[in-house]
């Protein structure tokens, strides 16, 4: 028998890198102990490779249990121990040299992979792996539910030149196909020998152990490959090097548990996935026992319930499992009684559908999300304490080498890292100076638990929609995978404005994807589900039932082996049914609507209330829709559903939604027109009532200040400015804030913002937007920075008393930025808005901290939009409100001007009035798609022609109008228009944007035409998409209108607006001083309009 020495190591332990393994939280007498039959931890410095420790635990250990399996029903177990298991990875090692001609004392250092094509039982394959590895030869385990395609491409990445197959034909097939590609497609010269794999009697035998020699390896070569799962492309070869699996072979002790003696339930986990592959180190270093399958060939086949059946048999204290197999589990109550019993259930490859984790969880059932990589193994922590309700979520693992990066709001993406304590053989970034792997998953951290992450979902399968929302699809299609008529799910939307789902039924539920009536009732039959997943999902994700379509019989879904969906071959698959389903749905009425029996009001409303309940249900009689979560993409569905739905009965307008947003109102209007009232745009003449009335009703809040007690003052020297700013998260705010920051005469900034939907912490929603807009996010952690939430509609701001009266101590200016740039919603949607305006005035004429309290309003110049172009509007305050009539927005921003400089009059309230020209794109040409001047730009291209526009472009880098802002806010002047003081022809910038573009020019008047001509009878949503100007198109048909018959490019700002006085706006010094738009900022725009797949 050949006994390894040091010295064949010494040299390797050299090569080491210094603190190649942390130190480890155990030692071998506490890990051990008694109770694990005084099991000894083996040497973990580097010293031996992992098929050396099995070596190792053959002297060391002989009688430690290694796999347990059934010898026959009620026939007991069976128990292979280092003295059986050892001798038969020596005996796998010779059987290879054997079958392929191998002189295996003799192999060449640079020895060709082996790939393992074969489904062999667990501990067959498992010797037959550590043999190789043994001897110096890289194996290659190759998934079987690979295509001959990719496994011809993974046997030419990986220069494979053997390929060892089990007993079933259709591995030998498989693996003569893949041959014949890799040399007639692929023209490849590799000369590849097939042979069979060791069965179970062929290496377990009882004849004298016989070591094969020792071996020298090179640690900076492959010692195996795995294989990506192919779910999004053809799987790719990565390797595993020996330092990198000794780094895998340490976590179970940096785990909150000692696994000694335990036995895992490992019957599922097979030898060509990562799960399986990693109980080749974890049972060396940890102690633990496999239970398996039993021996055979052919192998048993894992399901669902014979790894249930081996999990109780063997009463086993962990499993580690897929997690379609709990899923199927869940149904059982007696089942369930089983895994409470269990220690943990381990979940790899995938995602725990969340209802059926939540209810396993409160039942008292342990789950573990296991989370890792075929780049980097094991990421996540093996195992910390359970986290029981929150199973979700897991912590890293010390060797993980993770870094967590801010990418959006509160979503993160991991970073592999490599470092001496993380052997990293696959990199595709950096990090710092360090080579790293960016693993493509997004993560969201525990709001309590710091250090605890959950996944949620890949970024290669994330859907960013035309209107730059996302959805993760995985967290959809597992909630609807539990509904019993459905097999598998696929949710599609990317670069569309709304979802579909891809259903592939039961077979006991098929039917065929054309017969309407069936898919009808499929659909009716899953809307009460989509009704709970939509509530608990943010309104871009939704899905509603006339977006539902189902697989073809010809067309299955293809998976990987670890049960995964690929992805992009159903999509290529289905393209023609998906664009067939964008193009129609919006022309269908939704089936579910109820018409009205007669024209009676009472009927109108019921079927008005049948609409609005489509999209967000419990809305009252009277209440906006747009003050109840409805977005733009909601407003876009209702007008859709209700023009289809009565096309052959009334003709109803643009925007009537906007116009009328409460069902009664909605109701009153469908009635009106059935009656043949015609239906007015918006109010004739000169009327401007509507806006006197709103003006009055806030002015009547301010009864209580208008003769007010000032309160006594707290003058006493300060350090500076106290600011409350408000819209911090907005394009314009979040330039702001970096200003006010960096301000030395500010000494308190508080930034109030309204709370996010889906709970998203402020703190996360400001970083990402620092982040979009390419400022420095650490600058949130200045000390002077106090981030609220708030709701400006209340009194109060909606602040706790605390908070208020700090605020009153401290704060001197209030800068107003927060404001819905919505062009389409009526007056009546802003009056919210507007008392947040009063509350906000309320609130700042408290403060002790100084006798003129400064509001800084950040109005715009649209209230200007009915003045004549050839006028010059002077900084002086609006004479009445005609020239803003026309649009809410600029409506309600015209009655907030007044409303301020009219309180001055009777309190101490000073009143900066700052009307905004266009805000341009900020230091890295970060301009929200949201816009006019992208969705003119997508809409050119999609027309082939830019609009010849004059006019001048007043416009200011976002950067500049937020530092002019800034140095505006101790003015004595109350009205201020902020624009560039140096503006550049619009017809210059477009004339360069259609250089970039490959666009010619046509009249704004012809243009407006085209657009109109494009625009269907309804707007669906990839017409939208190709064409956003469509959902602004009142906004430009106008400017058109005002702009005919001047012709001159002096005549004053772009788009129908007039000339600007900036004299009050140059005291800014920043202003005053900056340069005119140049080519730079045009090509900063575009190069982000194009990161973003907008053009």
């Amino acid at each position: 028998m050949t006994h390894l020495s040091l010295s064949n190591f010494e040299t390797r332990v050299m090569l080491m890198e210094k603190n190649f393994v942390l130190p480890l939280p155990v030692t071998n007498q506490a890990y051990s102990g008694t109770a694990c039959n005084n099991f000894k931890l083996p040497p973990l410095d580097g010293s031996l490779t992992l098929p050396e420790i099995y070596d190792w635990h053959y002297e060391s250990n002989p009688r430690h249990s290694v796999f347990i399996f059934e010898n026959h029903p009620r026939a007991g177990y069976t128990h292979l121990t280092y003295t059986e298991v050892v001798p038969a990875i020596h005996n796998a090692a010779r059987y290879i040299g054997f079958v392929f001609e191998l002189d295996i004392d003799n192999l060449d250092k640079t020895m060709s992979p082996v790939a393992l094509l074969a489904t062999s039982d667990t501990v067959t394959t498992f010797c037959t792996i550590l043999g190789m590895m043994r001897i110096g030869i890289p194996i290659f385990p190759i998934s079987h539910h690979n295509s001959a395609a990719a496994i011809a491409r993974l046997l030419q990445q990986s220069g494979s030149r053997h390929i060892l197959i089990s007993v079933e034909p259709s591995h030998h097939k498989l693996a003569q196909s893949a041959i014949v590609i890799l040399h007639d497609e692929l023209e490849s010269a590799l000369d590849v020998q097939i042979a069979m794999m060791p069965k179970f009697e062929d290496i377990f035998c009882e004849d004298e152990h016989i070591r094969v020699a020792p071996r020298t390896y090179n640690l900076e070569v492959p010692a195996l490959f795995i294989h990506s799962s192919g779910s999004t492309s053809y799987p790719k070869p990565m390797p595993w090097t020996h330092p990198f699996l000794l780094q895998c072979a340490v976590a179970p002790l940096f785990g909150a548990h000692n696994y000694c003696n335990e036995v895992f339930a490992w019957h599922s986990a097979t030898m060509s996935h990562g799960a399986g592959l990693h109980m080749l180190a974890w049972i060396v270093t940890a102690g633990m026992i496999a239970a398996t399958f039993p021996p055979a060939s052919p192998a048993h086949t894992p399901s669902a319930i014979a790894t249930f059946e081996g999990l109780h048999k063997s009463r086993s204290e962990y499993v580690v499992t897929y997690p379609h197999y709990i899923e199927k589990w869940s149904v059982s109550p007696a089942r369930v009684e089983v895994m409470k019993r269990s220690k943990g259930l381990i979940y790899v490859g995938g995602f725990l559908n969340t209802t059926i984790g939540d209810y396993l969880a409160r039942e008292g059932v342990k789950l573990y999300p296991l989370f890792g990589m075929g780049e980097a193994g094991v990421i996540g922590s093996f195992l910390p304490e359970n986290q029981e309700l929150d199973w979700e979520y897991f912590s890293l693992s010390p060797h993980s080498g993770g870094r967590f990066i801010n990418v959006d709001i509160d979503t993160y993406q991991l970073v592999i890292v490599k470092s001496p304590q993380k052997h990293l053989q696959v990199k595709n970034t950096t990090f710092g100076s360090a080579d790293a792997y960016n693993s493509g998953d997004y993560f969201v951290e525990h709001p309590q638990k710091p250090g605890f992450w959950k996944v949620l979902g890949r970024a290669d399968e994330r859907l960013i929609h035309s209107n730059g929302e996302k959805t993760d699809p995985a967290p959809l299609e597992h909630f609807l995978n539990t509904d019993i008529k459905i097999s598998g799910s696929l949710v599609f939307g990317n670069k569309r404005e709304r979802n579909g789902v891809l259903l592939q039924l039961e077979k006991e539920h098929y039917f065929d994807p054309d017969d309407a009536s069936k898919l009808a009732a499929l659909r009716n039959y899953l809307w009460p589900k989509l009704k709970l997943l939509n509530a608990t999902t943010p309104t871009q994700s939704h899905l509603f039932p006339e977006m539902i379509i189902t697989t073809h019989s010809s067309k299955s879904f293809e998976y990987t082996e670890k049960g995964s969906l690929k992805r992009k071959l159903a999509l290529l698959t289905y393209e023609d049914e998906i664009n067939t389903l964008y193009k129609t749905i919006e022309l269908t009425p939704a089936m579910r609507i109820k018409m009205p029996v007669d024209w009676s009001f009472h009927n109108i409303l019921l079927f008005v209330r049948s609409v609005i309940d489509e999209i967000s249900p419990n809305i009252g009689d009277a209440d906006n829709i747009f003050h109840h979560g409805c977005s733009s993409l909601d407003a876009t569905r209702l007008e859709n559903i209700i023009r289809s739905s009565l096309k052959s009965f009334v003709e109803v307008p643009e925007n009537f939604v906007y116009d009328h947003p409460t069902p009664i109102l909605l109701a009153s209007l469908l009635k009106s027109l059935h009656g043949g009232i015609s239906y007015p745009l918006m109010a004739s003449g000169d009327d401007t009532s509507a806006m006197d009335a709103v003006f009055h009703r806030l002015m009547e809040m301010n009864a209580a200040i208008v003769k007010p007690v000032i309160p006594a003052l707290n003058l006493a020297p300060s350090v500076g400015s106290g600011v409350l700013v408000t819209g911090s998260t907005g394009h314009l705010g979040s330039n702001l804030l970096i200003q006010l920051l960096g301000d030395s005469t500010v000494s308190r900034i508080y930034a109030v913002n309204r709370s996010s939907p889906k709970g998203v912490s402020l703190l996360d929603r400001q970083k990402a937007a620092l982040v979009y807009e390419g400022l420095d996010p650490d600058a949130l952690n200045s000390p002077k920075l106090i981030l609220l939430e708030g709701d400006l509609s209340l009194p109060g701001l909606g602040l706790d008393p605390e908070t208020q009266e700090e605020i009153k101590a401290n704060v001197t200016h209030v800068m107003h930025i927060a404001w819905p740039v919505n062009w389409k919603l009526p007056l009546a949607s802003f009056e919210r808005i507007l008392a947040g305006v009063s509350n906000l005035v309320h609130l700042i004429l408290a403060s002790t901290a100084t006798d003129e309290p400064r509001f800084v309003f950040a109005s715009t110049v649209g209230v200007f939009r009915n003045a004549l172009e050839t006028a010059r509007v002077d900084e002086l305050p609006m004479s009445n409100f005609l020239s803003a009539k026309g649009q809410g927005y600029s409506e309600s921003k015209a009655i907030a001007e007044k409303y301020l400089l009219a309180s001055a009059q009777t309190t101490r309230l000073r009143p900066i009035i700052v009307r905004l020209g266009q805000v341009a794109g900020g230091v890295n040409g970060a301009w929200p798609t949201s816009d006019w001047v992208p969705a003119l730009l997508k809409s050119s291209q999609t027309l082939g022609f830019l609009p010849k526009v004059d006019g001048m472009a007043s416009w200011m880098p976002a950067t500049l109008a937020a530092k002019a802002l800034n140095e505006m806010r101790a003015s004595n002047v109350e009205v201020i228009n902020l624009l560039h003081p140096k503006p550049v022809h619009f017809s210059w910038i477009l004339q360069k944007i259609g250089v970039e573009l490959n666009l010619d020019t046509i009249s704004f008047e012809a243009w407006i035409s085209a657009l109109k001509q494009r625009s269907p009878a309804i707007l669906d949503e990839t017409t939208l998409k190709d064409l956003p100007a469509l959902q602004i198109f009142d906004f430009f048909d106008c400017k058109r209108n005002a702009s005919k018959g001047n012709a001159s490019e002096t005549c004053g700002e772009a788009i129908g607006l007039p000339s600007f006085n900036v004299s009050n706006a140059l005291i800014s010094s920043s202003l005053s001083d900056a340069a005119p738009l140049s080519i730079y900022d045009v090509h900063l725009w575009l190069a982000h309009w194009k990161e973003r797949s907008y053009i």
